[in-house]
């Protein structure tokens, strides 16, 4: 019988709306073929009693318990040592998730997670042994496209700060660089 592979690791993109987390996960995929986690998708139901409301009355997106980080750090992790896991597909426009899709490592060790509240994992994947990397993206002052960022310091930050607690110094990068092998980790 082989032995069970190694799991993979989680290379975190956190940020706020707009930023170019998704387009930067996009073309990770496209260029190592690393599977991608929309962790956006794990908000939680409208009908959750700990969702947070804003003074209107409506869900409060931008408040980070609106988010179900436990559940995206098991799924997380799933993907990362059994080699698939079910995610869910959440429907903003209805409050609610819409369906299930099955995401596959295919071998690969690096898995990309993104998301507003992405910083929020960065702790919890520490712990299990699961974190490759956390980078901040966040929009250059300036500049209309999105710039990468990459995180210096796992300590603790802000969550008001653009990439929240466990991501927090940002420095620019002369340039975005590639790791050379389809399946490493990312290293600087």
């Amino acid at each position: 019988m082989d032995p069970a592979p190694p799991p993979a690791r989680v290379l975190v993109l956190a940020g706020p709306s707009g930023a170019g987390k998704s387009r930067l996960a996009s073309r990770l995929h496209a260029r190592h073929g690393w599977p991608v986690v929309q962790l956006d998708d794990f908000y939680r139901e409208g009908t959750d009693a700990g969702l947070p409301m804003s003074p209107l009355g409506l869900p409060d997106w931008d408040h980070v318990d609106s988010w179900d980080g436990e559940a995206a750090l098991d799924a997380l992790e799933q993907l990362c040592r059994q080699g698939t896991a079910h995610m869910p597909v959440y429907d903003i426009s209805r409050s609610a998730v819409s369906g299930t899709h099955e995401v596959r490592r295919d071998g690969h060790t690096v898995v990309v997670a993104e998301g507003i509240f992405a910083a929020h994992v960065v702790a919890g994947l520490r712990e299990r042994g699961l974190l490759a990397g956390a980078w901040c993206i966040r929009n250059q002052p300036g500049r209309p496209s999105p710039g990468a960022w990459r995180a210096t310091s796992p300590s603790a930050a802000s969550p008001r700060s653009p990439c929240g607690g466990g991501v927090t110094s940002c420095a620019a990068p002369s340039r975005v660089s590639w790791p050379r092998s389809r399946r490493s980790v990312p290293h600087r």
